[in-house]
């Protein structure tokens, strides 16, 4: 089938054969589908919706998305967010899980369907056009290739050509665009591209408009009438007929010029009509288009912000704005990916899976404000970001400046009253300089030649005293007695555990090899990476998958964006965390948490400790690092893996 519009003024070629297609446009297009659009014509016109019969129910909803502002503006604002938006060609890493031999099906798929889209000529109108179904119920594409240029179009087919006359039955062409679908034939599917949506925006607009309408009516007659003050003429006494009926005259030549004179006597009353009376026609204009633009943006935009509504109220009805505009993203690309990316690979590459898929995503806006503030507060949590990183984002060169050294005596600029002065030391004479006595003298012989014998005894005693406390066996391993004593008991004086078994202490993390700190991404690479999908091997040989799960996890309600932008600039060193942990430790649950040491950038010979958590379910994810050695709380459930490290490396 072909439904495309040829050189040909009157004709239009294939599945319908001879169609006055142009002529039969011009005339409906020239009729007015809004006289007489009352509440009768409005029921009649849903009724025709329910039944499928679409062709005047549509040509109503052409006229008003034209004539009324309130829904031409919206309906600009979705078109202008799906038109900002660039599309790409991804390959499905769930799908391919790790194959070799599917990636590179995948990459030669990705290779095919992303050529394709660059030789449609009218994509991006053709995802504007798709995005019409938001408010038509229905937006359909006819897939054409030029047999000479080989340049593909997808032309849109008017919603008034199409209809459904039975129930979820089969879609139709309607060829003279009539209600009562006298002349219909079913379309042939696969050369089309057609997104549905259930719940239209223009049927809940043609009533609202149509109420709209009523009001602002009434509003004019009402101004008619009440607009000027109503003006009354107080007769002179004594007043005769002849008198009256010339000064009648005179008070309708003073009403209608504005100025005049009357007898002697005479008074002239005025009658003001109140406010409240002709505000009832305004708020029900006003209450009509705020349904309508929260019907169909999710919010009130800023086209009717409120004075005393604040930032936060319009940040959330931005937000509601970008959700619905990323939700008909998905949509769109949903049916391209259904309808047209799945049979282009199925003739492309026969009997091989789908791996690749079309996406659409709004473009990075570089706001420099957020991104400075988003820098500051990594190194607030001692993450340096690279200096290379940062004059990409903000795109101008920056340097880390050192930290001024204040001369001797000198003080910081910026400290004020703060001074360099160098620590002095008092040393105080004993008087007369006593000699040591015998007894200090023998303390500092016995100090000098230490008795082994004695101090292994002693060692001894401790170690009989500590399995008695902690109830072990002389099979204990050395190390985990070792522990003990190191730690003068089950963990050490600042350890809860009652027994060596509960103890979740371990070796302190000056002891783990530590790891060098990687270079931060930008939190748009962050989010990239975990939409992709990264597959990582823990050294038990498992395979960890950092996902959606996780992206979804930390972009969750209630979680502070900066908290999130920190997590997602971070990911490379999680990644480093999950394949090379110096401990690894699992819940009752299944969980696993990941713990490790990294050098602190910012203070040469310091180190974090860094642990991720990470549940079997995804449900719970977590990041934690501090400076602190106090990580019992992180060492939850039993050890499975400890990184043979020597002491103190």
């Amino acid at each position: 089938m072909s439904l495309a519009h040829t050189k040909h003024r009157r004709i239009r070629r294939g599945h319908i054969r001879t169609v006055r297609y142009h002529d039969l446009l011009r005339s409906k297009r020239a009729a007015n589908p809004l006289s007489g659009l009352n509440p009768v014509r409005l029921r009649h016109l849903y009724e025709l919706y329910r039944e499928g019969k679409y062709a005047d129910v549509q040509l109503a909803w052409d006229a008003l998305e034209e004539y009324d502002d309130m829904l031409g503006t919206v309906l600009n604002r979705r078109q202008a967010a799906l038109g900002e938006m660039e599309w790409d060609v991804l390959i499905d890493a769930r799908a391919v899980a790790g194959d070799a031999a599917l990636q590179a099906l995948a990459e030669q798929q990705q290779s095919t369907i992303a050529q394709r889209l660059r030789r449609v000529a009218n994509l991006i109108d053709a995802i504007k056009w798709l995005g019409l179904a938001d408010f038509r119920r229905y937006a359909a594409l006819e897939v054409t290739i030029d047999p000479v240029s080989r340049e593909e179009r997808w032309l849109p087919i008017h919603h008034w050509l199409l209809c459904r006359p039975s129930l979820e039955g089969a879609w139709c062409y309607n060829e003279n665009a009539e209600s009562s679908c006298s002349r219909i034939e079913p379309i042939d599917m696969s050369r089309v591209i057609m997104r549905e949506v259930s719940r239209p925006i223009d049927l809940t607009a043609m009533f609202l408009i149509s109420a709209k309408e009523a009001a602002v009516d009434g509003w004019d007659s009402f101004l008619e009438v009440f607009g000027n003050p109503a003006l009354f003429f107080k007769m002179p006494p004594g007043t005769s007929d002849s008198q009256r009926d010339e000064y009648a005259k005179i008070i309708k030549e003073i009403s209608s010029d504005g100025a005049g004179v009357y007898p002697d006597g005479g008074e002239i009353k005025t009658v003001e009509t109140t406010a409240a009376t002709a505000d009832a026609f305004s708020l029900r204009a006003e209450w009509c288009d705020k349904a309508l633009v929260r019907r169909a943006t999710g919010g009130l935009l800023t086209v009717l912000a409120e004075s005393g509504s604040g930032t936060l109220a319009g940040s959330a009805h931005m937000e509601a704005f970008r959700q619905l505009a990323a939700n008909d993203a998905i949509s769109i690309c949903e049916a391209i990916n259904r309808q047209y990316i799945r049979r282009i690979l199925a003739e492309a590459h026969p009997g091989q899976p789908c791996l690749v898929y079309m996406t659409l995503t709004p473009p990075v806006v570089n706001d420099r404000a957020a991104t400075v503030s988003m820098i500051c507060q990594l190194a607030s949590q001692r993450w340096r970001v690279s200096d290379q990183a940062v004059s990409e984002e903000l795109g101008m060169e920056v340097s880390t400046e050192a930290a001024p050294v204040a001369a001797p005596g000198m003080g910081y600029p910026a400290a004020g009253m703060l001074t360099n002065t160098a620590p002095t030391v008092e040393l105080t004479a004993e008087p007369d300089n006593p000699p040591l006595t015998d007894a200090e003298l023998a303390a500092f012989r016995s100090l000098a030649n230490p008795n082994l014998e004695r101090m292994e005894q002693r060692r001894a005693e401790v170690e009989t005293a500590l399995r008695d406390a902690a109830d072990l066996d002389s099979e204990t391993t050395p190390d985990l007695l070792e522990a003990l004593i190191a730690n003068s008991g089950p963990g050490g004086p600042e350890c809860e555990a009652k027994s060596v078994e509960t103890c979740r202490c371990g070796k302190h993390p000056s002891q783990w090899k530590p790891l060098t700190m990687p270079e931060l991404i930008t939190p748009q690479e962050g989010r990239a990476r975990l939409s992709s999908g990264i597959r990582l091997k823990n050294p038990l040989g498992e395979t960890v998958t950092l996902n959606n799960a996780l992206l979804q996890h930390w972009e969750s309600e209630g979680k502070r964006a900066e908290d999130i932008n920190a997590r997602l600039s971070a990911l490379p060193l999680i990644e480093q965390v999950v394949k090379d942990p110096a401990e690894i430790w699992e819940s009752e649950k299944g969980g696993r948490t990941y713990l490790a040491s990294v050098i602190n950038p910012y203070k040469p010979g310091k180190t974090y400790t860094v642990a991720f958590t990470k549940n079997e379910d995804n449900s719970t994810l977590e990041t934690f690092w501090t400076e602190s050695t106090q990580i019992g709380s992180k060492r939850k459930g039993k050890k499975i893996y400890e990184r043979a490290d020597a002491p103190g490396t």
